[in-house]
């Protein structure tokens, strides 16, 4: 089993992204690894796009697009603080495609389940973790949004320590 260099992160406006974040970096330094936080979101524009013709409109779309990124990117910075570690990346123009592509040269990703009680996860299609892990091939350590799945996942990882070294 390959030990894991680059670790994609992936980063929404549901309010188990957060959660995400600590388990990325103690990856990331269990490893010795790089942890690329990649937003990961369907714009506003992606979602209605029959609201093209009107120039305000999609000014405002993408307002909402930058207005939906700040508290993740407020999250992510402040896990981040004092780890050289994490990057954050910028959003990509089609969100879960390209995500995948960006996981092709990633050896690890971390991503959430779907919690369908959370209004933010419909910023992602429903069938994201399993598209990303299909569309890239690359393993993955999906976190659940039921009970804790942090401590889940961080307790998985001492099994995945012990196979990989």
């Amino acid at each position: 089993m390959q030990i894991p260099r680059s670790i994609l992160l992936h980063i929404d406006g549901s309010a188990h992204s957060s959660a995400r974040i600590p388990v990325a970096r103690t990856l990331g330094d269990d490893f010795d690894a790089e942890v690329i936080g990649q937003p990961c979101m369907l714009t506003e524009l992606a979602r209605y796009p029959c609201a093209v013709g009107v120039a305000a409109s999609v000014e405002s779309m993408q307002e909402l697009d930058r207005e939906c990124l700040r508290k993740p990117h407020a999250a992510f910075i402040k896990a981040a603080a004092g780890s050289n570690r994490l990057r954050w990346a910028e959003p990509l123009a089609d969100g879960p495609r390209s995500f995948a592509r960006r996981a092709l040269y990633a050896d690890l990703m971390t991503l959430g389940q779907r919690d369908a009680d959370d209004p933010a996860t419909g910023d992602l299609p429903a069938d994201f973790p399993p598209g990303v892990l299909v569309d890239s091939g690359r393993p993955a350590l999906i976190l659940p949004c039921a009970g804790d799945g942090a401590d889940d996942a961080l307790r998985g990882r001492q099994r995945y320590l012990k196979v990989a070294c």
